[in-house]
């Protein structure tokens, strides 16, 4: 089994979106032992004991969340609801470490979108769920290169 780790999003101050976060996470983790990979999905383990509105306990969990990317066979990122602050750290330091990433839709069915209408139905379908296709589509696999053009995060400046 492959080992990966699973980036979606997590916190908000707003407690629903936070329940929706963490069933996301869970289908996540599902799809990825349904794939037969071995799935890591920190933001889920780190919070039962760590608090996440704490800055400092954030930013622990988060650290330690990070530290198992080196030992990944990939990092996969869930974007149904887009990318957080911590999931853009987390490419940062799979670039960093030459680890392959992955976008990863639960519910978007790519299978229906027919080769001759392109990209259109994809991007329109991620513009309904309020997500930003530039974002989503600027997260790319490292280069294979030996010399790493300088990092150019995908991700909007807060």
């Amino acid at each position: 089994m492959r080992r990966v780790i699973i980036e979606s999003p997590y916190g908000s101050e707003d407690e629903e979106i936070v329940k929706r976060n963490i069933a996301y996470a869970r289908e996540a983790l599902r799809d990825c032992l349904l794939r037969g990979e071995a799935p890591l999905a920190s933001h889920l383990l780190y919070t039962q004991v760590l608090d996440d509105r704490n800055p400092e306990e954030r930013k622990l969990g988060i650290e330690a969340g990070h530290a198992w990317i080196r030992d990944a066979g990939r990092v996969v990122f869930y974007l149904d609801y887009g990318a957080s602050p911590g999931m853009q750290q987390a490419w940062e330091k799979a670039y960093m470490y030459r680890i392959p990433v992955e976008k990863r839709f639960l519910y978007l069915n790519l299978k229906e979108v027919q080769p001759e209408e392109g990209l259109r139905p994809l991007l329109q379908a991620i513009g309904n769920m309020g997500l930003n296709p530039d974002l989503e589509f600027k997260l790319k696999p490292y280069p294979e290169e030996k010399h790493m053009p300088k990092l150019k995060s995908p991700f909007p400046e807060h």
